[in-house]
């Protein structure tokens, strides 16, 4: 089976959410929420608070160990597996990144806010 995200309109019958409001807070099934990383190294995240422009701010949980954290057997074995995307043909083709990595992106995001 693949993990992908819900198609518009899906999420509220998932979550309860609209569109733009969907927040991990108060859904209607517990379902796993999965964050990059460099996240978690931020002192503050602020997260949607279950309507449009509403945010709440937290600071962000301690890291789960993949093997302590609660996966279904699906999810396990897609997160279990590495999942990199190569953009090895945007570079062939010429194409030029702003920058180098996500980390960099992030950086700069992070001195802009």
């Amino acid at each position: 089976a693949a993990t992908r995200a819900c198609r518009l309109g899906k999420q509220q019958r998932h979550s309860g959410y609209q569109v733009g409001g969907t927040s991990p807070f108060g859904v209607r099934k517990a379902m796993p929420v999965f964050v990059e990383a460099s996240i978690l190294e931020l002192p503050r995240i602020c997260i949607n608070g279950g309507r449009r422009g509403y945010l709440v701010g937290i600071e962000p949980p301690p890291e789960t160990p993949f093997d302590e954290a609660e996966l279904s057997p699906m999810a396990r074995s897609f997160y279990g597996e590495n999942k990199r995307v190569s953009n090895a043909k945007l570079k062939a083709a010429g194409y030029t990144f702003q920058y180098p990595t996500y980390r960099e992106a992030l950086a700069e995001l992070k001195t802009e806010f």
